[in-house]
């Protein structure tokens, strides 16, 4: 079964790299929020509460959490980057339907996950793509450090790994890798 490594580990990490000699200073925690409001009636939609923890200039750790218009917590997503900038694990759950997906790199695999909803059994399956290059806001990441490249006219295959379908299927449970090429 697939697991993440839970935020209570990565806080104690986190404070022992603080307690070490000469490292008080390499990790910093910063904090942004976000609104989206609709476009026609300017009503607001939900907010966005980012804490990303960056050490030594490099993120590390982002919980963000969703909010609705009354300020109630509706999702969250974590992503951890201590294994890889451009690969996180990522896990998002939705409070109110208690939908759950995630992905996690193992080596050269991905194992992902998604329960539909609160009750409902959590699938899984894991998928060996032959190029993997981003998973989520990894994807952010990728594009900045190949921007140059990208900028000048190549091109790049990835596999972005995506547990509720990104391309049609013929079953609702299928896990699939959507291949995009930018």
């Amino acid at each position: 079964m697939p697991r993440l490594i839970s935020p209570l580990p990565i806080a104690a990490l986190l404070m022992l790299v603080r307690l070490l000699p000469g490292v008080v200073d390499a990790c910093v925690e910063q904090t942004y929020t976000a609104r989206a409001v609709d476009q026609s009636t300017g009503l607001p939609l939900y907010q966005e509460h980012h804490r990303d923890t960056i050490c030594e200039g490099i993120p590390f750790h982002t919980v963000v959490t969703y909010l609705g218009v009354d300020g109630d917590t509706v999702a969250t997503k974590s992503l951890d980057f201590s294994r890889h900038l451009m690969k996180p694990d990522v896990l998002t759950e939705d409070r109110r339907t208690g939908y759950r997906e995630g992905a996690i790199v193992r080596g050269d695999s991905i194992d992902m996950f998604r329960r539909q909803h609160h009750g409902a059994a959590q699938d899984h399956s894991s998928i060996r793509p032959e190029r993997l290059l981003a998973i989520n806001v990894g994807f952010d990441h990728a594009i900045r450090r190949y921007w140059d490249l990208l900028a000048a006219g190549s091109s790049a295959n990835s596999i972005l790994p995506c547990p509720i379908g990104c391309e049609p299927s013929t079953s609702a449970s299928d896990t699939s890798a959507s291949q995009m090429k930018f």
